[in-house]
């Protein structure tokens, strides 16, 4: 899905590329006709090769996201990458959110810390009270407000969503 633009990108690359030795092989030769006609067909096929591309990448790139969001979700994390697809669709992008699902790595680059840090710090709090773990971690993460605190377990591999 990241794939396809970056495709298209060397895809007209590739063929303005093309164009070009045309036109410079046949200014070389002294066809000044045939270099005038290759730069206006470079002129339409470029643009033309360009938004044939963006069009293809456009419409691919929901496709692509809808037979992922379609298929089974086998882990806890691709569920919820799936329930999040649809929420961010439906609800959270017309809000100007998004959420997404990291593990505590994901976070720790989000945030400038690694995962065990993150971990560390939670665990300064010393209990495995939700409220006092992320208290502890109110240097990286927003305050968080609890209406039910509960008991908590961070590890390395812990999920979090992350509303942004």
């Amino acid at each position: 899905m990241v794939d396809r633009p970056v495709e298209t990108a060397k895809h007209v690359y590739s063929h303005a590329k093309q164009v070009g030795k045309g036109i410079g092989s046949d200014a070389k030769r002294g066809n000044i006709l045939g270099a005038a006609v290759g730069v206006i067909r470079g002129a339409v096929s470029i643009p033309v090769s360009a938004a044939i591309g963006l069009v293809h990448a456009t419409v691919s790139a929901p496709l692509s996201t809808l037979s992922a969001v379609a298929k089974k979700p086998q882990t806890p994390r691709e569920r919820a990458v799936a329930y999040l697809a649809v929420a961010n669709r439906d609800w959270l992008q017309a809000r100007g959110l998004r959420a997404e699902i990291m593990d505590s790595g994901e976070l720790g680059d989000l945030v400038g810390a690694s995962a065990e840090a993150l971990v560390n710090c939670a665990g300064t709090a010393g209990s495995a009270d939700a409220a006092g773990q992320l208290k502890a971690l109110q240097k990286y993460l927003k305050p968080l407000e609890f209406k039910e605190p509960g008991d908590l377990q961070l590890g390395v591999d812990s999920l979090w969503l992350v509303l942004t």
